[in-house]
């Protein structure tokens, strides 16, 4: 958050402060479960603390009363308040330059109040060359070669699940020995259990049923987009974040062995704490590691830009370009950004300049991320100028892939030229692996035509959490293709901009959208503001067109009728 202060420049503790109270609001408020701090109370949270400022507390005195506060809110363990405090409290005091901003900008920045316009218009992208004149895409001929790509996200497995434990602990995160023994519905299943993370044998039962999918129809990429840790965020290492996704990149590379490339991008759960991304190079003692786990799939160069930045690119056939962006250098909740948020990593200058050789050397682009570029949890600066970028580029950009929501979805990008709007791109979200907030476990399967690289087919598995823990075995089963369950006549961006129309008008096609949305799961009643709320999330591929488009349909962001996913 940025502190403006109308007397002078904060001081560090000052600034820890103000940090501090951004990562509890964002992380208590977003993370753990909305709302825990109400609007009045950051508010009040933040005059309370200035006061303290003025009496020259300590930084210990300070991380007290946000323990206070959110201990007194009654929504959260008191364990879990204090675990909190202690993981951002010392990396707040650490972040050092200047912050300006009043309570309700504060508070409005992270998500606690409406939001408010902090920041100046965007500014335009600046390209190295003139955009060629745009190439309407054809569909691929049923008969042409296919590839096939397995999409994989929301992994969030947590090793301390045991069956038979409390479901319902009164703590974010529940399903452990420490939660103590519960019966019926109230107890951790042997498969899962809807509101606890991913547990071992479920993963393992996931990996097979792909193993045997693989044997039939053939897998020749791996795109798999971030979040490996539990949701445990207020008791959480380093080298516990290592290892979540060192666990899955030894699961995947038993599943897959060398010959199958799998490429990875960081969630906002790979951070320590959670959402928390430093700059250049701040971030080491993550990108590092990581860099050693994907080492068999990243050359030399991918390595580098990842080690610096946690982004890269690959190039594994001709043609072809996989491009991997970490979309936590747009995440609202990484308060880094409100002291550097206009690229602090060079992330989106290095897309451009690769887009650029590509389409010189005429690849077609892959790129696959975490966090939706139209989700509210990218700043809507950094949004709006990926957004140019994608436009600029639409003729090469052939599939965009992403998670962070748990729910199965898309964003459509539009252009307007000769006062005629187009849709020139689009972005796939995938449903989580991980059962947390109501989901059965859940994978995709892309097909694209080899000479082209357009995509021409959606199928999307998953498994009833519910039958598994009564039957004894998961059934995995193929939920849907997409062009089947909509109609459609093929993927491109016109066909996914017709079916939002029909989604409009057509309460049937939409019961069946929202149900697919959240993976068959117990959550699957959409009604009133959390169809408006749909609706503009699948047409808006920038954040501030989606807070437009809100606005526009008459929605405010604090409607009961939306649901407010803990990603």
């Amino acid at each position: 958050c940025k502190y403006h202060s109308t007397t002078s420049i904060p001081s560090m503790a000052r600034f820890a402060l103000i940090l501090v109270l951004c990562a509890i609001a964002a992380v208590v408020a977003t993370v753990l479960g909305a709302p825990v701090l109400t609007c009045d109370k950051c508010k009040v949270g933040v005059v309370t603390l200035r006061l303290m400022i003025e009496k020259n507390a300590s930084i210990s005195e300070m991380e007290q009363v946000i323990t206070a506060l959110c201990i007194a809110d009654k929504k959260e363990d008191a364990n879990v308040c204090k675990g909190i405090v202690a993981e951002f409290g010392p990396v707040a005091i650490d972040v050092i330059g200047d912050v300006v901003l009043n309570e309700a900008e504060i508070c409005g920045a992270m998500g606690v109040c409406p939001p408010v316009n902090i920041t100046p218009p965007p500014t335009n992208m600046t390209f190295p060359k003139p955009k060629p004149p745009h190439v309407p895409p054809t569909p691929p001929s049923p008969t042409t070669p296919k590839k096939v790509i397995l999409h994989i996200s929301d992994v969030h497995l947590d090793p301390l699940y045991v069956a038979g434990m409390s479901a319902h602990c009164g703590e974010p995160l529940c399903c452990r020995a420490s939660n103590g023994k519960a019966n019926g519905t109230d107890a951790a299943g042997p498969w899962g259990h809807y509101n606890c993370d991913l547990n071992t044998p479920m993963w393992k039962s996931m990996l097979s049923h792909i193993q045997a999918v693989s044997n039939t129809t053939g897998i020749d990429y791996v795109v798999w987009t971030g979040d490996n840790p539990p949701h445990d965020v207020w008791n959480q290492t380093k080298e516990g974040q290592i290892s979540a996704t060192q666990y899955v990149t030894d699961s995947l590379k038993a599943v897959f062995g060398k010959n199958t490339p799998i490429y990875g991008a960081l969630g906002n759960h790979e951070g320590y704490p959670v959402n928390i991304f430093a700059p250049p190079p701040g971030t080491e003692w993550l990108y590092m590691p990581v860099s050693q786990q994907w080492a068999q799939w990243l050359p030399e160069e991918a390595r580098l830009t990842f080690e610096f930045g946690g982004y890269y690119t690959v190039s594994p056939e001709k043609g072809l370009r996989f491009i991997s962006l970490n979309m936590n250098y747009c995440n609202s909740g990484n308060f880094w950004l409100y002291v550097n948020e206009n690229d602090p990593a060079g992330e989106l200058e290095w897309m451009v300049k690769v887009l650029q050789q590509a389409e010189d050397n005429k690849e077609k682009v892959f790129i696959l991320g975490h966090i939706p570029p139209g989700n509210t949890d990218c700043l809507q600066d950094w949004s709006n100028l990926f957004h140019q970028i994608v436009n600029r580029y639409e003729d090469i950009i052939m599939g965009q892939f992403y998670g962070h929501t748990h729910d199965d979805s898309f964003e459509v990008f539009y252009t307007t030229e000769n006062s005629v709007k187009r849709a020139t791109n689009l972005a796939f979200v995938a449903p989580s692996v991980t059962t947390y907030q109501n989901k059965n476990p859940s994978y995709r399967l892309y097909t694209y035509d080899v000479a082209s690289k357009v995509i021409s087919d959606v199928d999307t598995y998953h498994v009833n959490l519910t039958d598994a823990n009564l039957n004894g075995t998961p059934n995995w089963i193929h939920t849907y293709n997409t062009r089947q369950a909509y109609g459609m006549p093929d993927l491109l961006p016109a066909s996914w901009d017709a079916l939002i129309t029909k989604l409009e008008t057509n309460s049937t096609l939409f019961d069946l959208y929202y149900r697919l949305h959240t993976s068959y799961g117990p959550d699957s009643t959409c009604t009133g503001g959390c169809v408006k709320d749909e609706l503009c999330s699948l047409k808006s591929a920038a954040s501030s067109l989606y807070m437009q488009c809100m606005q526009d349909s008459g929605v405010e962001l604090d409607s009961p009728d939306i649901r407010k996913p803990k990603c």
